[in-house]
This record gives C-alpha cells, structure tokens and sequence, in this order.
C-alpha cells in the first residue's frame, strides 16, 4: 500500500492543485507465452467539486456469451454470438455510483454502448463479460482530501489492441470535462505469430494444427508399442 501512496505523491506535486487528472503506473503490456494476466494501479487528484468516473472501454469484437436457457424442465447452457461488443469494460466510480446511477447520466449513455440502457440484453452481456474476468465495477480510493487511486488486473484472456480509458468529471449528474488516454495491448513471439496465422492464414493454421495432431498420435503409437 506504502508504495501506490507514494506514486500518487509523486504525482500530485507535479500536476496542478486546482484541476483534476488521471495516470496509470503504465501504459503498454505485451502478452507472451507465460502471461498470466497483469496488474496496474489508477492513480490522480480531483478538485473536491467533482465526481468522478473512469470507463475503460476495449475495441469493439463479435463474442459468445453462454446463457442459461430451459428446456422442458432441464436448464442448459447455450452459446448466444453478440456482434461489435466491446471486448473489455471496466468502470471506476468516486463516491462510488452503482449502474443505475451512471443511467442517470446522458453523456455516458451516449457514449458507451454497455451502459446505454438498463436492457436485459445489455444486462445479460455484462454479466457475461463479468464471467470472463473482461467487465467489472470499482470504487476509486481517496487518499486524503484530493487524491486517489484504485488497483486491478488485464486478465490473462484480455485481446490484443488498444483500450481507452474516458476519465469524466461529473457536477451534478452532467459531464463537465473528460481526459481520454489509452492502454495498449500487444502479443509478442509464439502467440503473435499464431494469432497472426490465425487471421490472416486461417486455412494454413487448420492445416498445421491437423498434422501436428496427426505426428502426436503417430509418436504416441510408437512409444506406446516400444513398452
């Protein structure tokens, strides 16, 4: 804890004491073989008028959301495919606000596609994204009279490509000034070259995963006839 209060000092004497701003303790995360996901701190000041809100948003991805779904008298999973949703999601609250009073909130509303309305669809893909780790909501920390700062973890399974990350300060329900930065995120060695095949390839990458499957069974036979 000593060390995130001492970030956030060092960054509240060097920035103004009368205007609010943002930064994370970095910016680029490269994903290799053996990521298991990766921590980073928010941290910043804000003038005592202002609420604040932090959305982190991902580029837009076609994904699939299992859903519970009855049959006769059995419940069973099912996968429903759901076009241009963002692929990460995460919203950081000072004094913590729940969704329901981020609806209240027209600016959000219109910017953000998962919050744009208190639909059961939108409901349904949040939870789902909650599932996978790529959607959560967080409280910011007050450190002090003016400063602040909140913890979280990019998943293991995060996509590759840029987040931006929308910092707002609110009076009185309504979007006075808003910061936009951006982290990125990028694939490195064997993954990038795999994801790249797999986009760009895919027929070659079916193909070698077809004979890789095919000189695994041979070899296994082998040994297996050798003991």
């Amino acid at each position: 804890m000593k060390k995130y209060i001492f970030v956030i000092f060092l960054f509240f004497v060097n920035t103004s004491l009368f205007s609010s701003s943002f930064s994370l303790d970095k910016y680029d995360i490269e994903i290799k073989s053996n990521f298991l996901g990766e921590e980073i701190v928010l941290f910043g000041q804000k003038f005592p008028t202002h609420d604040l809100i932090v959305i982190m948003e991902g580029e837009k991805k076609d994904i699939s959301i299992i859903e519970k779904v009855k049959k006769n008298i059995l419940w069973t999973n099912k996968y429903i495919e759901y076009n241009d949703i963002p692929s990460f999601f995460a919203i950081f609250t000072l004094p913590t606000k729940s969704i329901n009073e981020l609806f209240l909130i027209k600016e959000l509303k219109e910017k953000h596609f998962l919050i744009s309305n208190s639909s059961s669809k939108l409901f349904k893909i949040r939870k789902g994204l909650e599932q996978k780790s790529l959607y959560f909501e967080k409280p910011l920390i007050e450190v002090g009279s003016n400063l602040f700062f909140s913890k979280f973890k990019v998943p293991d399974n995060i996509n590759s490509g840029i987040i931006n990350i929308y910092f707002y300060k609110i009076i009185d329900n309504e979007v006075n000034a808003v910061i936009k930065k951006s982290l990125t995120i990028k694939k490195k060695g064997f993954i990038q070259k795999i994801e790249y095949m797999l986009y760009n390839s895919p027929y070659i990458y079916i193909s070698a995963l077809i004979m890789f499957a095919i000189l695994f069974s041979l070899l296994s036979n082998y040994l297996l006839r050798k003991k």
